[in-house]
């Protein structure tokens, strides 16, 4: 009995056990993923820090050193697949981790006003491990647009490159640990409140974090999917820090009358001649939020810290608090018909004359975030989304059924005015009341600005999407991979091309291709084209997944037999011979296909005629009739729908792969 009892204990506590090391991994395996979710919601949403360690700092909670170092340095090692630098970085989430283990030994992370002490120790220690690695592998940049546009501050100001590093880390690090430290906190507290049900809180905090996990990263790839599409023939070149300019975040483009294109940011003032970028250091301007180019040729920069800079060719003068500019924020300008420059600021509203005298406009005008003069009236938005119109017959405030209205500007000859729900219209002004005209509805959120290009075409940006309307009234969105958030400005410049600036992504050019997206435009997945042919009016396109077939309107047809047939196949070559057939070299089973005006297949395989494999490349027509067909094992002649001879290595073929033939 006691035998019986003594074996059933040790059964027991072998189950328990392989049970504790079962959650160990499981509860390691989901600190990992929660790791993995931070870093892709950071990039999903090009958020400012990184809430890559909030499993980490768990694991340091409920994890014995090994499991910690692992749960630290899992991501860095799964993200270096991709890039092999990123495994070196798992040397800050070892260290941290570390430092973490030990301290919270301390119940550092038992009460609030503690953790926010240790968030600040481990995210000093972040700086200090991962600046000379910034240094070492970025020239001092760590990958964070916040972090990096104090970088190129730092660097223009002439400051040592260690500084500028440490800077540019220090100011992403301290905030995204304080973060990561209260998320962790948070969950911490939670289990322990609900530790009367510990089965029911481990799978809470074990499964979901995995699933939302994967959730995310599903919609990331199809998030990249559809970024990849380009609408109507657009292409886009995309400008930040790693290619020309000084920072990868722009508030404003505008053009000066001798076709320089003139780029504010935080960072400073570029100018762009076409073929190089300039960064203007005269003047230490930084901090640039608005640019105007006025009737005389002259360029406006309005800053959000050094009030007004205007250039006049080679000359420069700056309106500040001594010249009457008592607001150093500058929002936003708009010249008069007399040549007066008005200029909106985040209290008030001034206007400076001809002879650079400066007055305060005495109208209860606040924050105008943008601003248009039409006829003899001056037309702007405010912050809190009114729309307000300054004339002869004094002011007039209002949102004329419009929840918010976002921006106004000139386009042409008339004023066009966008809200936060993505409607467009043109403003009239009567007896000095501006009337609201609907032109087009978007899916553009909180529109920031509106511009015209030469076709006609109103092109407009905000938040979430970039896109034109065109002369019918309708909206066509536009979206160019590795440029999709934080849209602040668009313009068309004097050759067509269409400009944006994000505060997140750099500067993006847009052209209209000469060529068009068929595959797109026709609604087909986009695939690589081996080979086009025409044949009875319709437009064959070679594949790697099958044939797609377009009718003279452009679009797929679907139930057409040939693609129906060779749906999921390889298509490396098609050709129509002589005889008005059409020939389409597969690479697998099928071999070389005849295929005939009549819908008649007819197969050329090795199983059925000689031919020296199944992979065809090429094909073309003799002179004498004859089709010469190249496979990847040699040269193969059809004549009367019979292989009439081959050339392989064995007659002396020194490479047998044929790619290409001609006679």
């Amino acid at each position: 009995m006691n035998k019986f009892i003594l074996r059933k204990e040790k059964e027991k506590e072998k189950r328990k056990y392989y049970r504790d090391k079962v959650e160990y991994l499981i509860m390691m395996f989901a600190f990992i993923a929660m790791n993995l979710l931070g870093r892709f919601i950071v990039s999903a949403f090009r958020l400012p820090f990184w809430l890559d360690m909030v499993g980490t700092v768990l694991a340091s909670c409920y994890l014995n050193i090994p499991g910690c170092i692992i749960v630290a340095s899992a991501p860095n090692i799964l993200l270096g697949i991709w890039n092999p630098v990123n495994m070196v970085y798992a040397l800050t989430s070892v260290v941290v981790v570390l430092a973490l283990y030990y301290l919270q030994k301390k119940n550092m992370m038992n009460v609030l006003p503690k953790a926010v002490g240790l968030s600040i120790l481990i995210g000093i220690l972040s700086v200090i491990v991962s600046t000379p690695l910034n240094l070492l592998f970025y020239d001092g940049y760590s990958g964070n647009i916040w972090g990096d546009a104090l970088v190129d501050m730092l660097k223009w100001m002439q400051m040592p490159q260690i500084v500028c590093a440490m800077a540019g880390e220090l100011v992403v690090e301290i905030v995204d640990k304080q973060i990561t430290v209260l998320l962790a906190y948070l969950i911490i507290q939670a289990v322990r409140k609900r530790k009367k049900n510990p089965d029911r809180i481990k799978a809470l905090y074990t499964f979901l974090p995995l699933a939302f996990g994967f959730w995310i990263l599903l919609s990331e790839s199809i998030g990249v999917q559809a970024s990849e599409i380009v609408s109507d023939n657009y292409v886009g070149k995309i400008f930040d820090n790693t290619n020309g300019i000084m920072s990868s975040e722009a508030n404003y483009i505008g053009e000066s009358k001798d076709g320089y294109l003139w780029i504010g940011s935080y960072a400073g003032l570029t100018r762009y001649d076409g073929n190089r970028f300039e960064f203007i250091k005269e003047g230490g301007i930084t901090g640039v939020k608005f640019i105007y180019n006025d009737s005389k040729g002259r360029i406006w920069i309005g800053t959000n810290d050094s009030g007004v800079v205007r250039f006049e060719g080679n000359d420069r003068k700056q309106f500040g608090a001594e010249e009457g500019l008592t607001e150093s924020f500058i929002c936003c300008f708009a010249e008069s018909d007399e040549g007066d420059m008005y200029v909106g600021t985040i209290n008030d509203l001034f206007r400076i004359d001809a002879e650079d005298n400066v007055y305060r406009v005495e109208e209860n005008i606040s924050y105008a975030k943008t601003l248009a003069w039409s006829g003899d009236c001056l037309i702007g938005v405010e912050k809190n989304g009114e729309l307000f119109c300054l004339g002869q017959n004094g002011l007039y405030k209002g949102k004329n059924g419009i929840v918010d209205y976002t921006c106004v500007s000139m386009v042409g000859n008339v004023v066009l005015a966008a809200d936060n729900a993505g409607k467009v219209g043109v403003i009239t002004v009567s007896d000095g009341i501006p009337r609201f005209r609907l032109l087009a509805y978007t899916r553009v959120m909180d529109i920031s600005s509106l511009c015209e290009d030469r076709n006609g075409n109103i092109w407009l940006c905000g938040q979430n999407e970039m896109g034109y309307i065109d002369r019918g009234g309708d909206y066509h969105p536009l979206k160019i991979r590795g440029f999709d958030s934080s849209f602040e400005c668009i313009h068309a410049d004097y050759q067509g091309n269409i400009w944006v600036a994000s505060s997140r992504c750099g500067v993006l050019k847009v052209t209209q291709s000469m060529f068009g997206d068929l595959f797109n435009l026709a609604g087909e997945t986009p695939n690589v084209a081996n080979a086009v042919t025409e044949y009875e009016g319709l437009l064959y396109c070679a594949t790697d997944s099958g044939v797609v077939v377009l009718g003279e309107d452009g679009q797929s047809i679907k139930n057409h037999r040939l693609s129906k047939y060779l749906e999921g196949m390889r298509v490396r070559c098609l050709y129509v011979d002589s005889l008005n057939r059409l020939w389409v070299c597969t690479y697998g089973e099928y071999g070389l296909l005849c295929y005939e005006s009549d819908g008649t297949i007819t197969g050329f395989n090795t199983s059925n005629s000689g031919i020296t494999n199944d992979r065809i490349r090429c094909i073309i027509e003799l002179k004498d009739g004859t089709l010469a067909v190249g496979t990847t094992s040699g040269l193969n002649f059809i004549k009367g729908d019979k292989v009439t001879g081959t050339v392989t290595e064995e007659d002396g073929l020194e490479n047998d792969q044929i790619l290409s033939l001609w006679e």
